[in-house]
């Protein structure tokens, strides 16, 4: 019995020394494998400045350039950051207490990059400016968690000050990529020129976010089915603007076949407050909600590598045109692509206003219609879209005046909210003689509906011009 147990023991120590060389291997190509994905991403392109594989540790610089920086550089080229990597094999991992892993790993800036920040920012706390850990569980789930500390960046004309921002998030196995963070505060002041003048400040309080990406649907357009949310608790402009509880919300999904393109954006401000023309302006519960559904994702491949080809000096104008007419009419249209602004609704002091439009096109009915790519009136035919709107009168009354004042101040004339408002009373007179709204019960409405080239304005035919 006790030589079974001195072998069991044996062996096992055996295990553990030789299992963190062969996972020091895997972990090469896991990490590998994550700068040739970092590389496929759009403005971005990484590799491996040096890379030192241990038997229990591995050391690596990876450079990350960032393309999209290099049209303001200097001398334009890639923006490049080395970041350096610290990794622990498994499969017992010792980091933030005991647990079974293939890996973790700690990011930092390197020493170059990290004293060159800290000679351009204030940084109140000890420690890394940035810094980054992670592992990957037995089963090739990676989970992490970032976070920046606190600093200060002062310079002749703006000053930054910003609070500890602190992340975390998940790779999976199913290359689904979660993160989320949250920033207390940030606040930015431009220096006033005269020593007598106060600064202008912008302050976001409670700035937050999360993504959810499936990039195992990536698209060689760069879209990926998707889940965005951002949130900003507050936002003050000094006496010139200020908003509360801000949230948006942006959803990307695609058909089964991964051939056509859904999106949703959903919007929504609890108090916003400002001057418009030297007016007070100020506006409740502002909702919107933003759709477009059945975009081919071929159209838009193949958009993206025309817009990417240089115009030269002696292209006709004509000649782009009739391309992007031809691909809208062969790649975009018979899919019967939709674009709904399912609602615009907002409230004031002055009373409460919705909206919602929609525009369709019937897709299989004009796929073979022969239509003239340069002539988009051929469109109308086939074309449906709706325009609804309706408001409190007093509400209504509010927006056409501040529309009034903003024309007297344009035409040189100094504001006058009694001009304005004469003048925004008028115009509604004018609208609601001419048909162009309806005013019942203290309330206004527009209705404008166009279907296959008929168009109706207030439930009345309205002839079109064209």
């Amino acid at each position: 019995m006790k030589k079974i147990l001195l072998t069991v023991i044996f062996l096992s120590v055996v295990l553990l020394l030789a299992v963190p060389g062969f996972m020091g291997w895997q972990t090469e190509k896991t990490m590998q494998n994550m700068v040739d994905q970092v590389s496929e991403l759009p403005d971005y392109k990484a590799h491996w400045q040096s890379y030192e594989r241990g038997w229990f540790t591995s050391r690596g610089v990876l450079l990350v350039e960032l393309t999209r920086l290099a049209d303001f550089s200097a001398d334009q080229q890639a923006v490049s950051l080395p970041v350096e990597f610290d990794l622990q094999h498994g499969p017992v991992l010792f980091k933030s207490g005991v647990k079974l892993g293939w890996f973790s790993l700690d990011v930092l800036l390197n020493d170059a990059q990290e004293h060159y920040l800290k000679n351009i920012v204030t940084v109140a706390q000890p420690g890394p400016l940035y810094h980054l850990s992670a592992s990957m569980s037995l089963l090739g789930n990676t989970s992490f968690s970032d976070r920046w500390l606190p600093f200060t960046y002062n310079s002749p004309s703006l000053i930054v000050s910003a609070e500890s921002l602190v992340g975390q998030g998940a790779i999976g196995v199913d290359q689904r990529v979660n993160y989320a963070f949250v920033l207390p505060k940030i606040t930015f002041s431009l220096k006033s020129a005269a020593a007598s003048s106060t600064n202008k400040n912008m302050i976001l309080g409670d700035l937050s976010s999360t993504f959810d990406v499936d990039l195992s649907r990536l698209q060689q357009s760069n879209i990926a089915p998707a889940r965005v949310r951002l949130g900003v608790a507050s936002l003050v402009m000094d006496t010139v603007f200020s908003m509360a509880n801000f949230n948006m919300m942006a959803v990307t999904e695609f058909n089964a076949d991964n051939t056509l393109l859904n999106s949703q954006t959903q919007l929504s401000v609890e108090h916003i407050k400002g001057l418009a023309n030297a007016m007070p302006v100020e506006f409740k519960q502002l909702n919107v909600d933003l759709a477009y559904s059945n975009i081919a994702l071929q159209f838009i491949e193949h958009y993206q590598a025309l817009m990417a080809k240089p115009i030269g000096e002696n292209a006709a104008a004509d000649f782009y045109q009739q391309k992007l007419g031809t691909l809208v009419l062969e790649e975009l249209l018979p899919h019967s692509p939709k674009l709904a602004l399912n609602k615009l609704s907002f409230s004031s002091d002055m009373g409460a206003m919705q909206l919602q439009s929609q525009l369709s096109i019937d897709g299989p009915a004009l796929a073979g219609a022969g239509l003239n790519p340069q002539n988009p009136l051929g469109l109308v035919p086939y074309m449906f879209f709706t325009l609804n709107a309706k408001g409190d009168k007093t509400q209504v009354l509010a927006l056409l005046q501040q529309y009034m004042a903003s024309q007297i101040t344009q035409s040189g004339g100094s504001a006058d909210n009694t001009a304005a408002q004469n003048n925004a009373q008028m115009l509604l007179e004018s609208l609601v003689a001419q048909g162009f709204v309806v005013v019942e019960q203290d309330q206004v409405s527009f209705d404008f509906n166009l279907a296959k080239g008929q168009a109706t304005l207030n439930k009345k035919p309205f002839p079109l011009p064209f």
